[in-house]
């Protein structure tokens, strides 16, 4: 018995078969992608993410999404308040758990398992993710070039403003993160967002 038909995004042929011989296991129709234009109808969307680039996928599907990814929770965690992603699976995650997070998503309900509840019901996400969140795009410029190892006049000269500026939004980033450095900063980036890998 045909449940339904669900495309898996992947760049990776052997997630792309993991998933393809559980969901068939379990009655889906499977149809595979590995380009993000491709507007194949369907009742749920499969989507690999491990990097920031991989979420120009969610951008561009207009199904109930579920994300296949090998990142921590604490990175996906964004992930769920982002984008509208109704669900989560991991290589680690029951066949059980596939399905119900399938079916869910195919009604256009959530399920997740009880690891990403846990994290769900901590005010410590929504609240780190609130942070970053509230930081400008031009903050989040200074944070790169921080990742890039730059100077303050490297920043200064790579986005046009003075040095003077430069040390006004590390101040500010200081402030809305939270945070008593940089060095913290950073750490919290890296720990809770895809966006600096």
């Amino acid at each position: 018995m045909m449940n339904g038909r669900v495309i898996i995004y992947s760049k990776f042929p052997l997630v792309r078969k993991w998933l393809s011989y559980s969901l068939k296991e379990l009655g889906w129709e499977v149809v595979l992608s590995e380009d993000p234009q491709d507007k194949i109808k369907c009742d749920v969307a499969i989507v690999e993410i491990n990097e920031e680039s991989d979420t120009i996928f969610l951008e561009n599907i207009h199904s109930p999404v579920v994300a296949f990814s090998r990142l921590p929770e604490s990175k996906l965690v964004g992930l769920l308040f982002d984008f509208e992603v109704k669900g989560v699976i991991r290589l680690s995650s029951a066949l059980n758990s596939v399905k119900e997070t399938i079916i869910a998503a195919a009604k256009g309900d959530e399920y997740f398992d009880e690891v990403f509840i846990s994290y769900l019901l901590s005010n410590k996400y929504r609240e780190i993710h609130d942070r970053i969140s509230s930081l400008s795009r031009r903050e989040h410029e200074i944070i790169e070039g921080i990742f890039a190892d730059m100077t303050n006049d490297e920043i200064a000269d790579k986005f046009n403003l003075s040095v003077r500026t430069v040390n006004a939004h590390k101040r500010n980033i200081l402030q809305k993160m939270q945070e008593r450095s940089l060095v913290g900063v950073i750490k919290t980036m890296l720990t809770y967002t895809l966006r600096y890998f």
